[in-house]
């Protein structure tokens, strides 16, 4: 029977952290749901970096049968780090295409891209081994390589770096020229020998983004549902259960109900999801009724499920007027699986499977054929996925069919080291800042909740708020995490002092949407600009 070897996950997610300490890292979630239980800090301003653990396993038939570990093989990683956002296009893109940095020359222009060069390690719990490059003559760390007691590789991100040599100041939200940051992305690959026979393993990729300040909370539509798409686009389903057409309840549409809900507490004018509103569909009642896969139109389970079905919008447009979820930033559809699923599941096909909340069990205590699949979902869910202008982590390159070599892989013949990341904003605080209200809240958080239930400006207190506040002070600002009690998920590990704030507006169910800030203006514009390009085939 072939045997082959693939590194999962496809695409791993490592973050950007502030701490200097040995110890001063977590790992990302390896299932679905997974949260590092914190905290999140290590001292005043000093985030933790969140790594990403890679491992190889053995197929045969096409069905994973075993994790390759060091006692089994002979195995060298090989990762290659880059920034290339100084020398990469301005965004959002221009007619004719300019890039940013005009005045370097063509012979100067590699000093803008921060090249770690590719750095391989091998053994047990070795390492760190620093990654490292330059930007305009000034080093730049772009982090380190790890290897834990069974030889699977760690990659850990920067720490938050972001400045210009020449002391310009910040200009825009999305192009500063003579500014660079440290995030980055590249392709991991290993060679492995197995009984002194060298076999070949299908490579993964890693991106390192910023932190996720409400890690406990997914995207509506996250990173793993855009690339999910593209990939079924091309190759077709990766999920068994959705290949067969009947979902899950509990892996496949509670998840997106969970998001849904789970949202107001960091978008609080998303009210009507609120506990013990219509659409809290966490509530107990409820969500007995949404679970239920009744087939008959006539019964409340079915009316609770077309109920919600009805308000998404269709992802090839059309529909009504109150198709209009999820209520995010430039009107996003779920993706082509979302709404399968959303559309199964509305008329009873799907696996009536619930038992409760699930549990985000320890990889191990999966079956192997179950583990690669949940560790390539479990990094990407926590990332944000549309709408793009241009993101956090990934761009909107992740939408592209023709950058994956096979589902949910990314081709390094086609996207060069540093390709993924190199269209997101330099430095990339300014537009986390400037892309408040509804763009991601569930990774940069629009308001949080305290101890008495108030929502409140999560980028509130004592600073001006300005980019270059949230250049400097991006390691103060807090932390969202669940908590047991009616408030879910609260605030915490906030180091900024706190000014005092009014009640925010959305927090009554008659109050109107909060003005938007100057920066979301700019931010609401240039996205409309934007897609009447794209709608005229300008860009």
């Amino acid at each position: 029977m072939d045997r082959t070897y693939r590194i999962h996950p496809a695409i791993g997610i490592a973050r950007l952290g502030s701490s200097t300490k040995a110890d001063g890292w977590f790992l990302g979630p390896e299932v679905p749901g997974q949260v590092f239980a914190g905290p999140f800090k290590d001292g005043p301003g000093s985030i933790k970096r969140q790594g990403a653990r890679f491992r190889i396993f053995e197929y045969q038939g096409g069905v994973p049968v075993r994790e390759i570990k060091a006692a089994d093989a002979k195995i060298t990683w090989k990762v290659h780090l880059v920034n290339r956002k100084a020398e990469g296009p301005v965004f959002p893109p221009s007619t004719p295409p300019k890039r940013r940095n005009p005045t370097v020359p063509a012979p100067d222009r590699w000093k803008l891209i921060i090249d770690a060069k590719e750095q391989q390690i091998d053994g047990v719990s070795a390492g760190p081994l620093p990654l490292k490059g330059e930007f305009l003559g000034k080093d730049v760390p772009l982090g380190d390589l790890r290897t834990d007691g069974d030889g699977r590789l760690i990659v850990l991100g920067g720490f938050g770096k972001s400045f210009s040599p020449a002391g310009l100041p910040l200009t825009g939200l999305f192009n500063n020229d003579g500014w660079c940051d440290d995030a980055a992305d590249g392709p991991v690959s290993a060679t492995v020998e197995i009984g002194g026979k060298k076999v070949d393993v299908d490579p993964a990729w890693v991106v390192v983004g910023p932190p996720d300040y409400a890690p406990a909370i997914d995207n509506v539509i996250s990173l793993f549902d855009v690339i999910y798409e593209a990939s079924y686009l091309k190759f077709g389903h990766v999920d068994p259960r959705l290949a067969a057409g009947h979902p899950s309840f509990t892996h496949h549409v509670f998840p997106f109900l969970q998001r849904a809900a789970d949202v107001y507490w960091v978008y609080a004018q998303a009210g009507p999801h609120r506990p013990r509103r219509g659409g809290d569909f966490l509530e107990p009642g409820l969500l007995r009724l949404l679970s239920d896969a009744d087939p008959n139109p006539a019964s409340a389970a079915y009316k609770a499920r077309n109920a919600v079905f009805r308000r998404l919008r269709p992802p090839l447009g059309g529909g009504g007027i109150e198709q209009n979820m999820p209520d995010l930033a430039a009107d996003p559809p779920p993706t082509l699986p979302q709404y399968e699923v959303m559309a199964l599941w509305a008329t009873g096909r799907f696996d009536a499977d619930w038992t409760g909340f699930p549990l985000a069990a320890p990889l191990e205590s999966h079956a192997v054929p179950e583990q690669p699949l949940l560790l390539d979902r479990a990094g990407l869910d926590a990332c944000a996925g549309r709408a793009f202008f241009p993101s956090i982590e990934a761009p909107r390159i992740v939408e592209v069919q023709k950058i994956y070599r096979s589902p949910l892989r990314i081709d390094p013949d086609v996207v060069p080291p540093g390709g993924i990341t190199e269209g997101l904003a330099i430095p990339w605080q300014t537009d986390f800042l400037a892309c408040g209200s509804n763009w991601w809240p569930a990774q940069r958080p629009s308001n949080v909740f305290r101890q008495k239930g108030t929502a409140e400006a999560w980028e509130r207190g004592d600073w001006a708020a300005g980019v270059t506040d949230m250049v400097k002070q991006w390691a103060l600002l807090g932390f969202v995490k669940q908590e047991p009690g009616p408030i879910r998920f609260v605030e915490r590990e906030r180091d900024l002092a706190l000014a005092p704030v009014a009640p925010f507006a959305a927090e009554t169910a008659e109050a109107g949407p909060a003005e938007p800030s100057a920066a979301e203006v700019a931010v609401a514009q240039l996205f409309q600009a934007y897609e009447e390009a794209r709608a005229r085939g300008d860009i």
